[in-house]
Protein backbone atom coordinates (compact mmCIF):
# COMPACT_ATOMS: atom_id res chain seq x y z
CA UNK A 1 0.00 0.00 0.00
CA UNK A 2 1.10 3.45 -0.77
CA UNK A 3 2.16 5.82 2.27
CA UNK A 4 -1.66 7.56 2.61
CA UNK A 5 -3.63 4.28 1.67
CA UNK A 6 -4.32 1.26 3.76
CA UNK A 7 -5.92 -1.58 3.76
CA UNK A 8 -9.34 -2.69 5.26
CA UNK A 9 -11.43 -5.86 5.50
CA UNK A 10 -14.62 -6.75 6.30
CA UNK A 11 -15.34 -10.75 7.56
CA UNK A 12 -18.18 -12.70 9.27
CA UNK A 13 -16.84 -14.68 11.46
CA UNK A 14 -20.16 -16.82 12.27
CA UNK A 15 -18.47 -16.96 16.21
CA UNK A 16 -15.73 -19.00 15.01
CA UNK A 17 -17.32 -21.98 15.24
CA UNK A 18 -17.36 -22.07 18.93
CA UNK A 19 -21.15 -24.40 17.88
CA UNK A 20 -19.71 -26.49 15.66
CA UNK A 21 -21.78 -25.66 12.76
CA UNK A 22 -18.83 -26.72 10.25
CA UNK A 23 -17.39 -30.02 10.33
CA UNK A 24 -14.04 -28.74 9.51
CA UNK A 25 -11.24 -28.54 12.56
CA UNK A 26 -9.22 -25.47 13.59
CA UNK A 27 -11.53 -22.62 11.83
CA UNK A 28 -10.04 -20.12 14.39
CA UNK A 29 -6.82 -20.96 13.31
CA UNK A 30 -7.51 -21.39 9.51
CA UNK A 31 -9.30 -17.74 10.03
CA UNK A 32 -6.36 -16.19 11.58
CA UNK A 33 -4.06 -17.36 9.25
CA UNK A 34 -5.82 -16.07 6.43
CA UNK A 35 -6.23 -12.75 7.46
CA UNK A 36 -2.04 -12.89 8.40
CA UNK A 37 -1.36 -13.83 5.21
CA UNK A 38 -3.71 -10.95 3.80
CA UNK A 39 -2.05 -8.16 6.29
CA UNK A 40 -5.07 -5.43 6.08
CA UNK A 41 -4.26 -2.80 8.99
CA UNK A 42 -7.93 -2.87 9.97
CA UNK A 43 -10.07 -5.64 10.09
CA UNK A 44 -13.57 -5.36 11.25
CA UNK A 45 -15.71 -8.62 12.22
CA UNK A 46 -19.45 -9.89 12.85
CA UNK A 47 -20.50 -12.62 14.60
CA UNK A 48 -17.47 -12.41 16.89
CA UNK A 49 -16.75 -14.24 19.97
CA UNK A 50 -13.20 -14.45 21.71
CA UNK A 51 -11.87 -17.66 21.20
CA UNK A 52 -8.22 -19.63 22.29
CA UNK A 53 -6.55 -20.21 19.31
CA UNK A 54 -7.65 -16.67 17.28
CA UNK A 55 -4.72 -14.76 17.93
CA UNK A 56 -4.03 -11.50 15.75
CA UNK A 57 -0.97 -9.15 16.01
CA UNK A 58 -3.08 -5.80 16.27
CA UNK A 59 -2.35 -3.67 19.13
CA UNK A 60 -5.55 -2.11 19.08
CA UNK A 61 -9.26 -3.12 18.96
CA UNK A 62 -12.59 -2.29 20.15
CA UNK A 63 -15.06 -5.15 21.16
CA UNK A 64 -18.83 -4.67 22.03
CA UNK A 65 -21.16 -7.94 22.56
CA UNK A 66 -24.81 -8.19 22.13
CA UNK A 67 -25.02 -8.12 26.23
CA UNK A 68 -23.94 -10.52 28.99
CA UNK A 69 -26.24 -13.09 28.19
CA UNK A 70 -24.95 -12.77 24.44
CA UNK A 71 -21.03 -12.88 24.52
CA UNK A 72 -20.69 -12.04 20.65
CA UNK A 73 -21.29 -9.45 18.43
CA UNK A 74 -18.89 -6.76 16.55
CA UNK A 75 -14.68 -6.12 16.77
CA UNK A 76 -12.77 -3.81 14.78
CA UNK A 77 -9.09 -4.68 15.07
CA UNK A 78 -6.42 -1.43 14.06
CA UNK A 79 -2.87 -1.73 13.35
CA UNK A 80 -3.30 2.03 13.77
CA UNK A 81 -3.96 3.91 17.31
CA UNK A 82 -7.56 4.49 18.13
CA UNK A 83 -8.49 7.46 19.21
CA UNK A 84 -12.15 7.14 19.54
CA UNK A 85 -15.01 4.51 19.57
CA UNK A 86 -18.15 4.08 20.20
CA UNK A 87 -21.42 1.72 19.72
CA UNK A 88 -24.80 2.57 18.56
CA UNK A 89 -27.65 0.87 20.03
CA UNK A 90 -30.87 0.36 18.10
CA UNK A 91 -34.03 0.21 19.60
CA UNK A 92 -36.06 -3.01 19.91
CA UNK A 93 -33.30 -5.32 18.81
CA UNK A 94 -30.15 -6.81 20.18
CA UNK A 95 -27.69 -5.79 17.61
CA UNK A 96 -26.17 -2.53 17.32
CA UNK A 97 -23.40 -0.69 14.98
CA UNK A 98 -20.28 0.25 16.59
CA UNK A 99 -16.73 2.04 15.36
CA UNK A 100 -13.04 3.65 15.74
CA UNK A 101 -12.05 6.88 14.79
CA UNK A 102 -8.13 6.85 13.66
CA UNK A 103 -6.00 9.79 12.75
CA UNK A 104 -4.43 9.49 9.08
CA UNK A 105 -1.82 12.63 7.19
CA UNK A 106 -3.74 14.88 9.79
CA UNK A 107 -7.39 13.64 9.18
CA UNK A 108 -9.42 11.61 11.13
CA UNK A 109 -11.23 8.74 9.98
CA UNK A 110 -14.32 6.66 11.16
CA UNK A 111 -14.79 3.22 10.29
CA UNK A 112 -17.99 2.21 10.96
CA UNK A 113 -18.83 -1.91 11.33
CA UNK A 114 -22.86 -3.11 11.35
CA UNK A 115 -24.14 -6.07 10.42
CA UNK A 116 -26.81 -5.16 8.37
CA UNK A 117 -28.77 -8.62 8.30
CA UNK A 118 -28.46 -9.36 11.89
CA UNK A 119 -31.59 -10.13 14.18
CA UNK A 120 -33.40 -8.78 11.40
CA UNK A 121 -32.30 -4.95 11.15
CA UNK A 122 -32.82 -3.44 8.20
CA UNK A 123 -31.54 -0.71 6.26
CA UNK A 124 -34.72 1.25 6.18
CA UNK A 125 -35.07 1.53 9.94
CA UNK A 126 -32.12 2.40 11.07
CA UNK A 127 -30.96 5.85 11.50
CA UNK A 128 -26.85 6.46 11.71
CA UNK A 129 -27.45 10.38 11.19
CA UNK A 130 -24.89 9.74 8.47
CA UNK A 131 -25.79 11.87 4.76
CA UNK A 132 -23.52 9.30 2.82
CA UNK A 133 -21.96 5.93 3.35
CA UNK A 134 -19.41 4.54 0.82
CA UNK A 135 -18.45 1.20 0.34
CA UNK A 136 -15.65 -0.41 -2.02
CA UNK A 137 -15.54 -3.53 -3.04
CA UNK A 138 -13.27 -5.50 -5.71
CA UNK A 139 -14.96 -5.46 -9.34
CA UNK A 140 -15.11 -9.49 -9.21
CA UNK A 141 -16.60 -9.78 -5.95
CA UNK A 142 -20.03 -11.06 -6.70
CA UNK A 143 -21.48 -11.94 -3.50
CA UNK A 144 -20.46 -8.18 -2.30
CA UNK A 145 -21.39 -6.27 -5.02
CA UNK A 146 -25.37 -8.53 -4.73
CA UNK A 147 -25.44 -7.62 -0.78
CA UNK A 148 -25.09 -3.79 -1.55
CA UNK A 149 -27.27 -3.85 -4.13
CA UNK A 150 -30.13 -5.75 -1.78
CA UNK A 151 -29.25 -3.23 0.69
CA UNK A 152 -29.86 0.00 -1.59
CA UNK A 153 -26.27 0.38 -2.58
CA UNK A 154 -25.93 2.15 -6.06
CA UNK A 155 -22.95 1.63 -8.32
CA UNK A 156 -21.11 5.09 -8.42
CA UNK A 157 -19.34 4.63 -12.12
CA UNK A 158 -17.85 8.06 -12.14
CA UNK A 159 -15.73 7.51 -9.33
CA UNK A 160 -12.75 5.09 -9.59
CA UNK A 161 -10.21 4.21 -6.71
CA UNK A 162 -7.23 5.80 -6.69
CA UNK A 163 -4.82 3.69 -4.17
CA UNK A 164 -6.56 0.05 -6.12
CA UNK A 165 -8.14 0.22 -9.91
CA UNK A 166 -9.63 -3.36 -9.37
CA UNK A 167 -11.95 -1.38 -6.78
CA UNK A 168 -15.52 -0.10 -7.66
CA UNK A 169 -17.46 2.19 -5.50
CA UNK A 170 -20.75 1.82 -4.20
CA UNK A 171 -22.91 4.72 -2.34
CA UNK A 172 -26.00 4.90 -0.07
CA UNK A 173 -27.34 8.41 0.40
CA UNK A 174 -29.74 9.35 2.66
CA UNK A 175 -32.88 10.80 0.92
CA UNK A 176 -35.31 13.52 2.74
CA UNK A 177 -38.86 13.02 3.06
CA UNK A 178 -40.68 16.30 3.41
CA UNK A 179 -43.57 16.47 5.62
Amino acid sequence: MSGSSFGVMNFNVRLLNIYEQLAADEIPEKISDFIKKEAPEIITFQEYAEVKNFNLNYPYKYEKSNGEKHGYGLAIYSKFRIVNSGSLDFENSHNNAIFIDIVRSNDTIRIYNIHLESFGIKPDNVDLNLDEIEAFTHHGNESSKRLLIKNNFSLNKSRTDEDNPNNIIFELKKTLTLH
